[in-house]
């Protein structure tokens, strides 16, 4: 009986080892055997998706809305299994190699050190790991707005990360913002109940949250657009930074964020979360 419980420990290790040291190889397999199962038996959010597809592509035909739909919830999917091995990607460092070279530039790293950093990004590509900003940076602030508490305790308990990623619900951005958080991670597509000027974002006037361009006015960091391609082939993510220029007037700076999220998901639209009611459809 102990023998067999030695091997049985042994085999447990192995494939405990097998699985993290090919983490991203093991989730991009789960969520695809899932996606899968959605696919032809679930077809979670279709009718938002298929809303939202057709307000931005209004003659997108059935093979290329389905091939969205597949990709973009297999992304979804494996975005979620990124953010429950949070802790441990963080701790480890185990999806570093999954990523391509990414040069850093001298003027980000000017920002870095000189004037703290806002980076904007989108529900594009792979958004939930937060141990890509590792490069170029040694601690994070992500802001959230969680609905979830089981969720919220899983993703973004400060108390696991030791002390190299800091969370900040959205809801005490205004009392947190003047800390000295070297960088503050915010995604910016959501649906916004804002009351100011509508920004055009996929083709459409929408509203959209206008928090980066508040907390620079409120601060004086920079801002640079942050985004994570994620190559389905070869299971590989590319990393771009760009810096936002005109930071005159707040309905600019949220324009151009706007407008390369736009741009990218124009260009890409598989790679973002169609899932969303961003439109107000309506539907379920």
């Amino acid at each position: 009986m102990i023998i067999e419980l030695i091997i049985i420990l042994v085999l447990f290790l192995i494939l405990k080892w097998i699985y993290f040291n090919n983490l991203l190889v093991f989730l991009d397999l789960i969520a695809s055997v899932s996606n899968l199962l959605n696919y032809y038996f679930v077809k979670y959010r279709y009718q938002v998706i298929e809303y939202n597809l057709n307000r931005v592509f209004p003659n997108i035909s059935k093979n290329k809305f389905n091939e969205i739909y597949y990709y973009s919830t297999k992304l979804f999917i494996l975005n979620s299994l990124i953010a429950i091995h949070q802790r441990f990607i963080i701790d480890t460092n185990y999806l570093t190699k999954y990523y391509n070279k990414v040069d850093i530039s001298d003027e980000l790293k000017e920002d870095i050190k000189n004037n703290k950093v806002i980076f904007a990004t989108a529900h594009y590509g792979i958004y939930y790991d937060f141990s890509s900003y590792y490069y170029f940076i040694s601690t994070l602030a992500p802001v959230y707005k969680m609905k979830n508490n089981l969720i919220e305790n899983i993703v973004y308990n400060s108390n696991k990360f030791k002390n190299k990623i800091l969370p900040i619900r959205h809801d005490k951005l205004g009392s947190l913002i003047n800390n000295d958080y070297k960088s503050i991670y915010i995604v910016t597509d959501q649906k916004a109940n804002s009351k100011k000027d509508k920004i055009k974002f996929l083709n459409q006037e929408t509203n959209f949250h206008y928090s980066v361009a508040d907390i620079h006015k409120a601060t004086k960091r920079s801002i640079w657009y942050f985004s994570s391609y994620y190559d389905f082939t070869n299971q590989k993510m590319n990393i771009e930074l760009i810096p936002i220029k005109n930071l005159h007037k707040k309905k600019e700076i949220t324009q151009q964020i706007a407008d390369l999220i736009t741009e990218r998901v124009l260009k890409n639209p598989e790679q973002y979360f169609w899932h969303h009611d961003r439109f107000n459809s309506g539907l379920k």
